[in-house]
């Protein structure tokens, strides 16, 4: 008989002051610190390397077109393998399948340091991106299932440290690799990092048995991968010259996914990811505000490097630098929002969230080509603050209600809606960016783009409150 998900949400008794405010158990943060060890590495990698890129291409005798897709290749590769996550966590457990997923990032890893030309690169490229689109999303069903819902917000906090801030201090690792040794090096970092986690992982990982086996949804599988792929890539080309078949390239990989819709509510539980998901009001409501919310706050993290690499003449490794105040501000606050969130719901932490990031935006809203950096910098530890307070507590609601055997399908969504939320806006503020830069002064165009990002980041404000609130409030329960 087919296992159906119930249509009522369970939320958990809002806990008292000892569960809420105790210390994480010992191994909870062992855990977490392994799993952030695999995370690391992919989170750095996805964006060293376009550091490394001039390198790269004049060592490989590589067009530019060819070695673009040196990282094309391998953010694509992440996005469509991100599906299987709840498929192959039941058929062969968590532990297995995250143990996997690391080997076969460090292996390509391995491989892409040896390459010899840029095809070579392309393919192993791939390869590590097969096995580093699982690492993050198994990672957090391991966390979320170990840690259970009245630690949710600080375990998960611990574990998003390093996707906040992966794509904040990867340029700045790539610029001291390729500096001090070469472009290789980069790709062999992840080498004995990756065997000191795969060693302790054979230890210390929980080993949770794989769920119900259900038969593989291979037509699932081509629409949802076809989908999401198409979608980043149409994404990525439609800011630049390519704009019309970017376009036309996003357009069907939308088609895909609804046709993958459609194939899911037909297929039920079986399905490779069962939308029925949504009917979770908790989920829903939070796995839409991560969407969004995803497509503002890190969209615009295009926009502070240019700014400084366009207006103020500063260099790659330069701008990469003057980014790290912000993950100083995302560092420092991620513990508190894992707090907050544990102790009075994600709301408490969402909200504030949204108005310091907010704040910290207004002041690049007004920037010109001689504004104090030290201002600047106070700014983006500032913002730092406000999607430190937004981005954990935001994932840590999509899960907080749902049936242990849904974590691993719903960890996929997430990372899924994370992913597109990015591409969107990254594309939406460049084509804004661009448009502006065409008839205004440059610091002006800047300006510009930053006060829609200020306001969009204001209207947050009105989604937020919908989002959880203390448990056993109103707002927190709800049918599903």
């Amino acid at each position: 008989m087919r296992k159906r998900f119930a249509t009522t949400i369970t939320v958990p008794h809002r806990p008292g002051p000892a569960a809420a405010g105790e210390k994480l158990p010992h191994r909870i943060r062992v855990l977490a610190g392994l799993l952030t060890l695999g995370a690391v590495m992919t989170q750095l990698d996805s964006t060293a390397v376009n550091v490394a890129f001039d390198s790269i291409r004049g060592d490989l005798h590589a067009s530019l077109g060819g070695a673009q897709w040196a990282i094309t290749g391998y953010l694509l590769a992440m996005a469509a393998t991100v599906p299987l996550v709840g498929w192959a966590a039941d058929r062969f457990g968590t532990k297995r399948l995250w143990i996997c997923s690391v080997t076969l990032f460090v292996v390509g890893s391995a491989l892409a340091g040896l390459s010899w030309s840029i095809g070579s690169l392309i393919l192993f490229r791939v390869l590590q991106g097969m096995g580093g689109g699982l690492i993050v999303p198994v990672a957090q069903t391991i966390m979320a299932a170990a840690a259970g819902p009245h630690r949710l917000g600080r375990s998960m906090s611990l574990l998003g440290l390093t996707t906040l801030l992966g794509p904040i201090l990867g340029p700045v690792l790539g610029g001291v690799l390729v500096q001090y040794a070469d472009w290789h090096w980069i790709f062999y970092v992840n080498v004995p990092v990756g065997a000191v986690a795969l060693a302790a992982a054979a230890r210390l990982l929980p080993d949770r048995r794989a769920g119900e086996r259900r038969p593989f949804d291979a037509v699932g599988m081509a629409l949802i991968s076809a989908g999401v792929t198409a979608v980043v890539l149409g994404l990525s080309e439609a800011a630049g010259p390519s704009g019309v078949r970017g376009a036309v390239t996003a357009g069907l990989g939308a088609g895909l996914l609804a046709a993958f819709v459609l194939h899911s509510l037909r297929r039920g539980p079986t399905a490779l990811i069962d939308v029925r998901l949504f009917r979770h009001r908790c989920f829903s409501v939070a796995s839409v505000f991560l969407f969004v919310v995803s497509t503002v706050l890190f969209g615009a993290l295009l926009l502070v490097p240019l700014y400084y690499q366009v207006v103020r003449g500063q260099g790659a490794l330069t701008s990469g630098l003057l980014l790290t105040p912000q993950a100083i501000g995302t560092a420092v606050v991620m513990p508190v929002a894992g707090r907050l969130t544990d102790r009075f719901g994600p709301r408490a932490a969402v909200l504030p969230g949204l108005v310091l990031a907010a704040l910290g935006t207004l002041v690049y809203a007004h920037v010109t080509s001689r504004s104090p950096m030290t201002l600047l910098a106070g700014a983006l530890v500032v913002r730092g603050f406000g999607i430190g307070l937004v981005m954990t507590p935001t994932t840590a609601a999509s899960y907080v209600s749902l049936p242990g055997g849904a974590l691993a399908r719903a960890a996929g969504v997430t990372t899924i809606l994370r992913q597109l939320g990015a591409s969107v806006g990254t594309t939406v503020f460049a084509l804004l960016l661009a448009g502006d830069l065409a008839h205004t002064r440059q610091a002006a165009a800047f300006r510009d783009t930053f006060r829609v990002v200020v306001a969009l980041t204001g209207l947050l404000v009105v989604p937020a409150a919908l989002m959880p609130g203390r448990p056993g409030t109103p707002g927190s329960t709800a049918p599903g």
